[in-house]
């Protein structure tokens, strides 16, 4: 990202969920004015310094409900592995609500609305250079 930033690039990335990506997503979990950000999703502006970065950047947290039927699994002391089913329909007033998270960090003054479409265009478009990859050879 620094040389983007040293040529003023414009750049959009999706950052892995590491330690401290999770831990500003939950600080933001709790806080109430989290904007629209298109399809199901809902956006926070906030900045993040991680380890070698040398200054705080700009980061956009996108979070969407997750609907249906959920598998959690986790292992006993023993090794067992256990199993548990939860529901998670908002519809039908249940009060569980689970999050599938996605962290961009930008350099671009764009809006939330607009940066939540600019990522999944991006996508849209690589999913067509994937296919002319993997079925064309």
């Amino acid at each position: 990202m620094r040389p983007l930033e040293e040529r003023q690039q414009g750049y959009l990335f999706k950052l892995k969920l590491t330690k401290n990506v999770k831990r500003l997503i939950e600080r933001l979990f709790r806080e109430r004015d989290w904007s629209d950000a298109g399809q199901g999703w809902e956006a926070r502006d906030s900045e993040l310094q991680l380890t070698g970065w040398e200054a705080p950047r700009r980061v956009v947290v996108l979070r969407r409900p997750l609907q249906g039927e959920m598998l959690v699994a986790q292992e006993d002391d023993s090794g067992q592995q256990l199993l548990g089913f939860i529901e998670a329909s908002r519809k039908t007033g249940k009060q569980l609500t689970g999050y599938e998270y996605a962290v961009l960090v930008t350099n671009l003054d764009h809006k939330v609305l607009s940066l939540g479409q600019l990522y999944r265009d991006r996508a849209d478009c690589e999913n067509t250079f994937d296919e002319l990859k993997n079925q064309w050879g």
